[in-house]
């Protein structure tokens, strides 16, 4: 397929580091989006701190979730192209993004409704910091099937054996959630900063970015899903 490295030719090492390096990139990078909030937040104080803190876990729960289905699909995609069997391939990758979607969609739904249970659990012993954290799980929790979808593309394009276009991706959209940090948390001028909600808002606006840029420079999801290779 277009776009992808035949890791049977030339010599290993060389083309496993290729391979591996920016997909450990990839990985650093998808985490320093929340601690990019916490470093921006934790100048507002130690609540705001906690709220985020508290939230993120719900927030993570639903990566770690998708994981089962994002490695299975990219396990059975690379076996797939391995094989030589691309309609096979296709299969495994609408399945995988409508488990994905699905996921996404019900786990959004469970925390929308269970929102005060799940921050109250963890008794915080403080009102304002409650609603702090509620409304930072409430804006970011929107974001679930965004961050799900970017894992399952992530995950299919390093079973393409193309692992720097998700780096390349989320690189952007990490540089954009830095950007809009401070100016959503604080603000500048006359826009008063949103505080906790601005630094939900910023990294809600980067995973939305990243799967755009994913479905631009990806025709392996296209909305027909005729398509795999890379162009």
């Amino acid at each position: 397929m277009k776009g992808t490295t035949d890791l049977t030719q030339g010599k290993i090492m060389p083309t496993l580091m290729k391979l591996t390096l920016p997909i450990i990139a990839t990985n650093f990078i998808s985490t320093t989006y929340g601690l990019v909030d916490m470093m921006w937040v934790g100048r507002l104080g130690s609540g705001p701190v906690a709220a985020i803190g508290t939230a993120s876990f719900f927030i993570n729960l639903a990566v770690a979730l998708s994981t089962m289905i994002t490695i299975g699909t990219g396990i059975k995609v690379s076996h797939c192209m391995g094989a030589g069997e691309d309609d096979k391939a296709k299969t495994n990758i609408k399945n995988g993004f409508f488990m994905s979607v699905l996921l996404g969609f019900l786990y959004m739904a469970f925390v929308f409704l269970t929102k005060d249970q799940l921050i109250g659990f963890f008794d915080l012993g403080s009102d304002e910091v409650e609603r702090m954290a509620k409304q930072f799980l409430f804006i970011s929790i929107l974001g679930t099937v965004f961050s799900v979808v970017n894992t399952l593309f992530a995950t299919i394009l390093n079973a393409m054996e193309n692992s720097k276009l998700p780096f390349h991706i989320f690189t952007v959209g990490l540089f954009l959630n830095i950007i809009l940090d401070p100016f959503l948390i604080f603000g500048v001028g006359r826009f008063e900063g949103l505080g906790v909600v601005g630094a939900a808002i910023a990294t809600l606006t980067a995973n939305l970015l990243v799967t755009v840029l994913f479905f631009h420079s990806n025709k392996a999801f296209r909305v027909d899903y005729q398509v795999i290779s890379m162009e």
